[in-house]
């Protein structure tokens, strides 16, 4: 089992898989490691860790503002819990270096302050302690608005966060699997309800009541040319649409989304199919999928998209064939695949170089 939750194999004998290659989890977290042999492991000493995980023991009940690092898993929690209450936040655009209870600290662009000096809510500085206990939460008290590198946390530049109204469409066509996981991630471990809604309700829907769209994998083809046009106005007027796999493509075929995906038959045309036998069917259909196995991606660590994140390389999961190419625009790539970019697991050649 711990050869199969760190395995990068990639060549399997007999490779025909129409399920998950590849359970590696420390990719699935993104995190560095090697193999060791057991004469280099007997050389490593135990540790005895212990971490409370909650707010540092210099919490001033007065300070200027508090401020807490996207890095951490467990932030989207405590920021959702803050907006709930009422109390105002604002997120750092780039990162900064700033004096607190426990000394010089820095937080990392995408970081979550709370000003004092915003409208708060009664008693909101005990509110702040409590939810960083809860959500076992290191939360700092910064002692001053001056920072020592990056910009103050005044400026003009850190925008006030608003409580997103978030819609997730459901229902026939799309995929439950993966509406399922968007569902549990936001409801059971951010704490932010969606509005599930079926397709074939959209239409009778004000999207502006609401700030995000996701849509998942899935067809869409009962979304008529007049709600495609409404869903272009609710986009431009600031509305943030979240397509997934299936989705994406449909948003780049009806022009919601500036990037193109290859053709079924581009993907597959590294494939010799001239010398194969009929009993070769099963084989190539297996080999012309990636049934699930990851892949190293290149990211771009400025874009907003990739706040929280300390690696320029991501290690993601695929388990489609859909290839998107990369926009002729500038600004708009968040990742782009590496160019030997399978990790772990099988994905025959032809698929791994489109993806490439």
């Amino acid at each position: 089992m711990i050869r199969s939750l760190f395995s990068t194999q990639q060549d399997f004998g007999r490779n025909e898989f129409y399920d998950v290659s590849s359970w590696n989890i420390a990719m699935a977290f993104n995190l560095p490691f090697n193999e060791l042999s057991s004469k280099e492991g007997r050389k490593l000493k135990s540790l005895s860790v212990k971490s409370d995980g909650v707010t540092p023991a210099n919490w001033q009940g007065e300070a200027y503002a508090y401020g807490f690092d996207w890095r951490d898993g467990r932030a989207p929690a405590m920021l959702q819990a803050l907006l709930v209450k009422g109390i105002a936040a604002k997120i750092i655009g780039s990162p900064i270096t700033v004096a607190s209870g426990d000394g010089q600290i820095s937080l990392t662009a995408g970081s979550v302050v709370i000003p004092a000096a915003l409208p708060q809510p009664a008693n909101w500085r005990n509110t702040v302690r409590e939810l960083a206990q809860e959500k076992q939460l290191v939360v700092h008290s910064l002692t001053t608005g001056w920072t020592d590198k990056g910009i103050d946390l005044g400026s003009g530049a850190m925008p006030v966060l608003k409580t997103p109204r978030v819609m997730l469409l459901t229902g026939e066509g799309v995929s439950p699997y993966e509406a399922g996981e968007v569902w549990h991630y936001f409801d059971q471990q951010v704490g932010l309800p969606l509005a599930m809604v079926d397709v074939p309700r959209l239409s009778g829907i004000n999207l502006h009541d609401y700030t995000h769209v996701i849509m998942v994998d899935g067809r869409y083809a009962g979304i008529s040319d007049k709600l495609v046009e409404r869903m272009k106005q609710w986009v431009r007027e600031g509305g943030v649409l979240i397509g997934q796999k299936g989705a994406a493509r449909w948003l780049s075929e009806n022009g919601l989304l500036a990037a193109g995906f290859r053709s079924e038959d581009e993907v597959l045309s590294g494939f010799d199919t001239q010398s194969l036998k009929f009993s070769d069917r099963n084989q190539l259909a297996a080999q012309q999928r990636i049934a699930g196995a990851v892949f190293a991606t290149q990211l771009d660590a400025s874009h907003p998209l990739t706040f929280g994140l300390d690696a320029n390389q991501l290690s993601v999961f695929r388990n489609s064939n859909l290839v998107m190419d990369i926009p002729e625009k500038p600004f708009l790539t968040v990742a782009r695949y590496s160019k030997s970019p399978l990790l772990a697991g099988y994905a025959a050649k032809p698929l791994v170089e489109q993806v490439a």
